[in-house]
């Protein structure tokens, strides 16, 4: 190879190298960019259901918090049981929830939600689940 070539060749790669780092900077700067846009839509959603909350507790004063399951998949097993062979989907299930202040409407909830009715039903024999493309029904067997 003789030097021209050689010259030739790195100037390209330090063009590439170049080019990729300004490219790295622009999507380092989105990323900060939309870092920040999460932290403010997680800080609002916060906000938004303590707000709720607060009115959700004045709503449910007559009810003793302490008797209220604490856990998803507690949650998700007592109103199947209180609503025996009613079937309910995932989606449902976290409507339903979200209606009795227990869960908050986010994606982050109804995958735990979908999480723990899928749990119920291998633990729990009398957790009938059916497929119901894309999705899975699930009831408590009376």
């Amino acid at each position: 190879m003789d030097r021209d070539d050689r010259t030739f060749s790195i100037s390209q790669i330090r063009e590439a190298r170049d080019e990729a780092e300004r490219q790295l900077a622009t999507l380092q700067r989105r990323l900060e960019a939309l870092r920040k846009m999460s932290d403010a839509a997680d800080e609002l959603e916060l906000a938004e259901h303590e707000m709720s909350s607060s009115g959700a507790a004045e709503a449910h004063d007559e009810q003793d918090v302490s008797s209220q399951p604490r856990k998803t998949g507690d949650r998700a097993l007592l109103i199947l049981q209180a609503s025996p062979g009613q079937w309910w989907t995932p989606r449902q299930m976290h409507e339903e929830m979200v209606s009795r202040g227990w869960a908050e409407q986010t994606k982050d909830a109804r995958a735990a939600i979908r999480v723990a009715l899928g749990r119920l039903a291998q633990r729990d024999e009398q957790v009938d689940r059916k497929e119901d493309p894309p999705t899975h029904a699930y009831r408590w067997a009376a």
